[in-house]
């Protein structure tokens, strides 16, 4: 078990240190505080919130039991089931949704803590194995080390394709009746690729959609989307009175590996490869390495547990990357609603392992078997597309 001041340097400030105050790295340290409560740490974070302005969402088998205490606090959002919405399918999955805000996430690190500080505002210049310098001068010293920041500089998405997507919480002035979230709602026009509205009913007047696209180019145009947000608002007959939330973001979709940034260097995040290459979800890896690290009793043990978590992650993460392959490479963009459109029609317990990236050798089979979605095509492989 880590214990609190085991380094016993006089330089020695913290037990661990994690640069990046994101979903990652906050879940890292609220499971360091709840397992390990008096364990020392601190987290660095360069924005003024915590989680920015992000919402998280996971099916509720995603998180074992082990991280309920710390986890189940944050979820402001719960339905029992989900639809998706295809223009020759519809369906109702029975599996229980979850949405976590980063106004919860915030409120959570930033409680009164006497074994957790939390550095707002301030960026981190200098980050090796057991020093984390801040702008003002500021030295963190630490047995442990974690970066959580994000893609590095020198990292980039070779062989990827990427989802893009802007949501827009809708504050509306009279009563929208929908009650079940609808995770793809693809039956709207399909532009850019893989098209789809995301639609989570936050109340009976608050409705937050969002413009979600499976495509090349990671580049958003914010005022087409927010044009096609209200278009779909008016087709719901949705009048609203105002904006509440608002987030953007582009997503990697790799189909080749990314090289890790160092062996020796611990990272969560994006950084770390550490989400679902073919979803872009992001808390089941958030929630496990965050056990891992509550469960580490000192830094090599805790290079051990990610490595073995790792090679887990990359046995998952290796066919979801070939079912990347298979979309973007072997699908025309406009014809990419039918690979899903299919998928959805898959046993419901094979869906659900897919989304917490714990699929069968079975489940693999029958994603792969029978006759391929309509518009596939070797060609654009070996042809006017070719191999990177």
């Amino acid at each position: 078990m880590l214990m609190p001041n085991s380094n016993n340097s006089a330089d020695s400030e913290y037990d661990c240190v994690i640069v990046g105050g994101g979903l990652h790295g906050s879940l890292a340290a609220l499971a360091l505080s709840h397992h390990k409560p008096a364990v020392r740490v601190a987290v660095v974070e360069s924005g003024d919130l915590i989680g920015g302005h992000h919402l998280w969402s996971f099916h509720a088998d995603d998180a074992p039991d082990a991280a309920a205490p710390w986890l189940s606090p944050l979820v402001q959002f719960e339905w029992p089931s989900y639809e998706v919405r295809f223009t020759g399918h519809r369906r109702v999955l029975q599996h229980k949704y979850r949405t976590m805000t980063s106004e919860a996430l915030h409120e959570a690190m930033t409680e009164a803590s006497e074994t957790r500080d939390v550095f707002l505002g301030r960026t981190a210049t200098e980050c090796s194995d057991h020093t984390v310098l801040l702008d003002d001068g500021t030295a963190l010293h630490s047995e442990i080390v974690i970066d959580s920041r994000g893609l590095a500089k020198e990292q980039s998405f070779i062989g990827s394709g990427f989802q893009k997507f802007l949501g827009t919480e809708l504050l509306l002035s009279s009563d929208h009746n929908i009650t079940t979230p609808i995770l793809m709602d693809a039956s709207v026009q399909q532009i850019e690729g893989f098209r789809f509205m995301y639609v989570l009913p936050f109340g009976p007047r608050r409705l937050f959609l969002e413009d979600t696209y499976f495509c090349e180019s990671p580049s958003l145009d914010e005022a087409a989307l927010e044009h096609r947000i209200r278009t779909s608002g008016l087709a719901l007959g949705l009048e609203n009175d105002g904006i509440g939330r608002r987030e953007t973001g582009d997503l990697p979709m790799p189909w080749q590996a990314q090289p890790r940034v160092s062996q020796m260097e611990i990272s969560l995040g994006v950084r770390g490869h550490w989400y679902h290459p073919a979803t872009a979800y992001s808390v089941p890896c958030a929630v496990s390495t965050a056990l891992a690290v509550a469960s580490a009793s000192g830094r090599d043990d805790l290079l051990v547990r990610l490595d073995r978590l790792q090679k887990k992650h990359e046995q998952q993460a290796r066919f979801a990357r070939f079912l990347n392959l298979l979309l973007f490479r072997c699908f025309a963009p406009e014809q990419r609603a039918h690979v899903f459109e299919r998928f959805y029609r898959l046993p419901e317990e094979t869906i659900r392992r897919f989304y917490a990236l714990e699929m069968t050798i079975s489940d693999r089979i029958r994603i792969l078997s029978g006759r391929p979605p309509r518009g596939f095509s070797l060609g654009r492989v070996f042809g006017k597309v070719g191999v990177a």
